[in-house]
């Protein structure tokens, strides 16, 4: 069973464009789910919704504060709520895979094993005019990759992996309290453990896209130069 988390928080800084996202993302997503079932392709879908007020009647609501960040921490309280057996996509609220791409995912989940993690780049969506329709982005939006062709992502926005792979390695570390340094920590200590294939899928086959939500950003508390360096795993001789 794949279980395709989707996980919501604001800093209070972008609070609107996160809303609007995760409204558009979320629906969409259960659209996903609901379609890969009616194939036989077993999976969930569930909203984690982080803010101090519940934004989504029928997310799962855990109340933070606007200014605690602690990524690390919201997404392993989701990973030892899950089975063992089953498999887990972490979704950012601003991630969608699109229509015409759900049975090239399909596939994959067929062929999911404890030891294959999946990982994609993502589209990164350039900023403009108001999104309505997720279905019209592939033809109407401008966008660049989030990453290099040819550079494998860590434990970001979307991958997918066995449940019981992540808690093996330790999971996230909560070290990492404001933005920076849980994702690329997990993977390397997710590569170092030989025991897994990271498989890299290619822009060409399924590429996820990221909706903008800056617009509205300001000085944003975990963003912070010094508190991001003071993350940065690399901070932590890894």
């Amino acid at each position: 069973m794949m279980n395709f988390c989707m996980t919501f928080w604001t800093d209070g800084k972008e609070n609107s464009t996160r809303e609007r996202n995760v409204k558009l993302t979320w629906q969409y997503l259960k659209d996903m789910v609901s379609y890969l079932n009616s194939k036989n392709i077993p999976c969930t879908a569930k909203l984690f919704d982080y803010s101090p007020s519940k934004i989504i009647e029928d997310a799962i609501h855990i109340p933070y504060p606007l200014t605690v960040y602690k990524r690390a921490e919201k997404l392993n309280n989701i990973l030892y709520s899950l089975s063992d057996d089953d498999y887990v996509c972490f979704i950012d609220c601003d991630v969608f895979v699109h229509k015409t791409q759900w049975d090239k995912l399909g596939q994959l989940l067929q062929t999911m094993k404890y030891e294959t993690g999946y990982f994609f780049n993502l589209a990164k969506l350039v900023p403009g005019s108001d999104i309505n329709n997720l279905d019209d982005v592939i033809r109407e939006r401008e966008y660049v990759l989030a990453f290099s062709k040819g550079y494998t992502p860590g434990f970001g926005a979307f991958c997918l992996v066995s449940v019981k792979g992540i808690k093996d390695v330790g999971a996230y570390d909560t070290k990492f309290t404001t933005w920076g340094g849980e994702d690329g920590h997990l993977m390397d200590r997710y590569t170092r453990a030989r025991t897994f294939k990271c498989i890299g899928i290619s822009e060409d086959e399924i590429l996820p896209y990221h909706l903008p939500h800056f617009e509205d950003r300001e000085n944003v508390l975990y963003y912070n130069t010094e508190e991001y360096i003071k993350n940065n795993y690399r901070e932590h001789n890894i």
